[in-house]
């Protein structure tokens, strides 16, 4: 049952939520509701709708939180990265809405050609494999850029091991 269903559903009638799991939201109708078209009965309580975020405001948000974790990339590279950093945060929300997608629905779809009946995949699982693969090159490639002592306790100077190796031998 989905949140949209469960706004006119009454509560009592929502079996899937019991006393041993977490329940979710629900108001009192009110007068307003009976305006809208609603049928009031007294006993009639409902689940609040679930107040999801457009996609544009997961990724902006999504976005600003990888700024926040890549904001020690040096000044001339941030500009070039910042493109990547959309790329990599459009394809983290969408990745989460694929998961969503799969999870919901079966993964092995059956399909009718004519006279034939085959089972494949679900389309998203192929969309999900493919767009986690260009994910995790993009975050290599924003990790990349970082300094190379980041993440460390104390900062270390980026040296020429070989140079440091010949000098020492004089």
């Amino acid at each position: 049952m989905t949140l949209e269903t469960w706004s006119s559903t009454p509560l009592f009638q929502l079996n899937k939520y019991s006393r041993k799991h977490r329940r979710p939201p629900f108001k009192k109708l009110t007068a307003t509701h009976n305006m809208m078209g609603v049928k009031l009965r007294k006993d009639m309580i409902f689940v609040a709708k679930k107040k999801e975020s457009s996609k544009e405001v997961r990724i902006k948000t999504e976005r600003q939180r990888l700024i926040e974790v890549y904001k020690e990339i040096p000044v001339k590279e941030f500009k070039t990265a910042e493109k990547l950093i959309d790329n990599v945060a459009f394809m983290s929300i969408t990745l989460e809405d694929l998961m969503d997608i799969i999870n919901n629905d079966e993964l092995v779809k059956t399909t009718v050609n004519a006279s034939q009946t085959f089972m494949k995949e679900h389309p998203a699982i192929t969309a999900y494999n493919k767009m986690y693969a260009n994910f995790l090159k993009g975050i290599q490639q924003l990790s990349s850029l970082l300094p190379k002592n980041y993440g460390d306790l104390k900062p270390v100077e980026d040296s020429d091991e070989f140079l440091e190796f010949m000098n020492g031998k004089k």
